[in-house]
């Protein structure tokens, strides 16, 4: 198999676990890998909902009830995927949670998430179609709801991450090689996000382009921490700091209240900076980002 060259894929140690299968019993066995991966997260996402419905008391709140669902999604995300990789005789770490440096790629893809999400509000400032607004919570509400979301949208974060483009993007891309894989994840990523309800055509576009620039960087770092970083930093500006929508959800106890007064089509609208044209620069910073933060070769396979 050739190796991925050019501008987006710099040969890494991470390669070899995304290369497609030489034979086609290998790659139907990836594809079977994939859809036990699938059908075995639903089985116990279902079993998870049913437990939580007859032992936990009902909770009150966005935070709460969103905060434990996303738990749920957690932890079958990460039982399945243990459980398959030790039947392939691996560990969990190998499928994105490993590398020898969690922690700065962590905090790089964090930096990147608040960064790059207040440069996207300044240019809708500076194009006089918004305003940050006023601080509207402070004291011990607004430490309350800032411990509360972080909890949140690093659950939301870990979740979607591993489950999304881990162990079923490394599999499917020994069936069908990375790109088409990756590309096939971000558009079902893109469309579940239709339940939102007030997203946008270009909303759940920019979605989808954000789940290809996630993937890669795990292509590059050999590991999802970057991703994690940028997506619990990026959703918990949006949701909570500056009080923007989220995929079009706004949520409670926000710090700050903006104010939209522009074109929507510049500003995203109903669906937030999401929706908007904007984002493609975002995206273009991001990948700049990523191929100069990975120059090294990555391993996924240390934990």
């Amino acid at each position: 198999m050739k190796h991925f060259d050019g501008f987006f894929c710099k040969t890494t140690g991470v390669r070899s676990d995304f290369l497609i299968e030489r034979s086609w019993r290998k790659r139907l066995c990836a594809i079977g890998k994939f859809l036990a991966f699938v059908a075995f997260f639903f089985v116990l996402l279902m079993l998870f909902g049913w437990l939580a419905a007859r032992l936990i008391p009902p909770l009150h709140g966005l935070v709460w009830q969103a905060l434990a669902g996303n738990l749920q999604v957690l932890l079958a995300t990460i039982l399945v995927t243990f459980v398959l990789a030790r039947l392939d005789g691996y560990s969990l770490w190998r499928f994105g949670l490993g590398g020898n440096r969690r922690w700065p790629h962590f905090l790089l893809g964090a930096g990147c998430g608040f960064v790059l999400l207040f440069a996207v509000l300044w240019m809708f400032k500076l194009s006089g179609g918004f305003s940050f607004g006023s601080c509207t919570t402070t004291g011990w509400s607004a430490l309350t709801y800032a411990l509360a979301y972080g909890a949140l949208f690093l659950t939301v974060a870990l979740s979607e991450e591993i489950l999304w483009r881990g162990y079923a993007l490394v599999n499917l891309s020994k069936a069908v090689s990375f790109w088409p894989a990756l590309i096939l994840i971000s558009t079902l990523f893109g469309l579940r996000h239709l339940h939102h309800g007030q997203e946008n055509i270009l909303g759940i576009l920019s979605v989808g382009i954000y789940s290809l620039v996630l993937g890669y960087s795990f292509l590059r770092f050999g590991s999802l921490w970057f991703a994690i970083g940028l997506h619990a930093a990026w959703d918990y500006a949006q949701s909570f700091i500056f009080g923007v929508p989220d995929s079009g959800v706004i949520v409670p106890g926000s710090i700050m209240i903006p104010v939209f007064s522009g074109r929507p089509w510049l500003t995203g609208g109903s669906a937030g900076p999401e929706g908007s044209p904007l984002m493609i620069i975002i995206f273009a910073l991001l990948v700049l980002v990523i191929r100069k933060a990975s120059p090294a070769p990555a391993s996924m396979t240390s934990p």
